[in-house]
């Protein structure tokens, strides 16, 4: 996602440079900063003038955000979580570091970013495969913030999904429940999965690859944070036709 991401940031705007911020002690964090932020941006022809990081339960960035902004970067991608990031953005807010673009993590596009820095998130995007872009996905959004307290995000969605679609399956399966059914009511699972080629996603149709057993076609977009939500901000061509908007 991110290499496309800043591909096409680098084919559509004149943007050249970019700082980079981690949750260093943070595996999904670093990974993804490290596997795919920074390669993708390089790939796309951007320079990093800016490296910095900070952990997780962070509450100082002070020194992080003036490091960026003498280094002036067109763009800043941070690879944090909503607490830091909304920490961070705060921080960036009150040293006056505007710069011409932000982007998120994929994990930071939920509810919970919205509730703690929803004024500071206006403009950044971020790539992800949920969003709360249309009702169904509105739906379980909200009442996973508002009846549990909690968010949901594009690893939560998934998990979400999952177990929807294994709902589904022992709905239609005709599975009995019973102690002496538990061996044919499991073979029954097994074979109905092993026929679905497709299911519906939050975002639209998921589809199993059979170049690759365990993985699928999942279609992702980036969003903006504008107007006080997450709004499609581009799409891929590949999956214009499949992504789900209002």
């Amino acid at each position: 996602m991110y290499e496309a991401l800043f591909k096409w940031l680098k084919e559509t705007t004149g943007y050249s440079t970019i700082a980079v911020g981690t949750e260093v002690d943070f595996a999904h964090s670093k990974s993804t900063s490290d596997a795919a932020i920074k390669p993708g941006a390089q790939k796309a022809g951007f320079t990093i003038v800016a490296d910095e990081g900070w952990k997780l339960t962070d509450t100082d960035f002070s020194a992080q955000v003036s490091k960026m902004k003498a280094a002036n970067p067109d763009v800043v991608a941070l690879a944090s979580h909503p607490f830091t990031t909304c920490g961070f953005l705060k921080e960036a807010a009150r040293q006056g570091f505007r710069p011409k673009l932000v982007i998120f993590l994929t994990s930071t596009i939920t509810e919970e970013t919205v509730r703690g820095c929803g004024r500071e998130l206006e403009g950044g995007i971020g790539p992800t495969s949920f969003a709360p872009i249309n009702k169904k996905a509105r739906e379980v959004s909200l009442t996973v913030a508002d009846k549990y307290n909690g968010f949901i995000d594009l690893h939560s969605a998934g998990t979400y999904e999952n177990i929807i679609l294994l709902k589904q399956v022992i709905e239609k399966a005709g599975i009995d429940g019973r102690p002496d059914t538990v061996l044919q009511d499991r073979r029954k699972i097994r074979d109905a999965l092993s026929q679905l080629t497709e299911f519906d996603g939050l975002l639209g149709k998921i589809r199993f690859r059979t170049d690759q057993p365990r993985e699928v076609d999942k279609p992702w977009l980036v969003v903006e944070f504008k107007g006080g939500k997450f709004q499609p901000k581009w799409i891929p061509p590949e999956y214009q036709a499949a992504i789900l908007t209002d």
